[in-house]
């Protein structure tokens, strides 16, 4: 597939729409101390519409590196899809803690499965892009076009929680999307990673 890099792992979750935030979490959810993370504030209208523990835990997923499948431990975690009023999907966000004494393990092996994705990008050059932010380090990969599937994939590091977040950034259908061009696509991009390591930061903090 040329102009776009294959997010393998991607998972498509049930939207709920029109639930209340409240009653999209059980009552062991509600005492995991990742729930912060899974009500952070967003500009434009931005919200979860659906949220779900992982299950099974702990437990552990595979990614795809040059030397092989490699596991990423999951001592807890939670999947949300996060979409602006009216469109489609627009996030799907994963968070998650490793479980104690693999979070450097697991962060190598997130890396390298950027690391691999950039190199099998076909018919565009792309690499991994690495920059750190209110003690949060970001690794991204962005497509430079509209046309596939998964627009960028973003790794966000916590090394003092032992945490690492997903985001899939996704297209979609042109009648139900919430930017029209690259640089609108852009802008909202930006302004949710940036607001998503604002609240990791703000949760971090005693």
């Amino acid at each position: 597939m040329s102009h776009t890099f294959r997010i393998a792992t991607l998972l498509v979750l049930p939207l709920l729409a029109g639930s209340a935030y409240a009653q999209l979490l059980s009552p062991s959810q509600q005492t995991s101390r990742l729930l912060p993370y899974t009500t952070c504030n967003f500009s434009g209208g931005l919200a979860s519409t659906s949220v779900d523990r992982a299950p099974n835990l702990p437990m552990a997923r595979s990614v795809e590196t040059t030397s092989g499948p490699k596991r990423v431990s999951v001592a807890d975690g939670y999947r949300l899809m996060l979409a602006y009023p009216n469109t489609d999907p627009f996030v799907n966000l994963k968070v998650e803690v490793s479980v104690p004494g693999q979070y450097a393990s697991d962060k190598r092996a997130v890396i390298e499965q950027m690391e691999t994705m950039a190199a099998g990008a076909r018919g565009v050059s792309m690499k991994v892009e690495r920059s750190t932010t209110n003690g949060v380090e970001v690794a991204a990969l962005n497509n430079p076009t509209l046309e596939a599937s998964g627009l960028s994939f973003y790794s966000l590091f916590d090394d003092r929680r032992e945490m690492i977040v997903t985001a899939y950034i996704l297209n979609q259908r042109p009648e139900r999307r919430a930017f029209q061009d690259m640089a609108s696509y852009k802008k909202l991009k930006d302004a949710f990673v940036a607001e998503y390591v604002q609240c990791m930061a703000k949760n971090r903090a005693p």
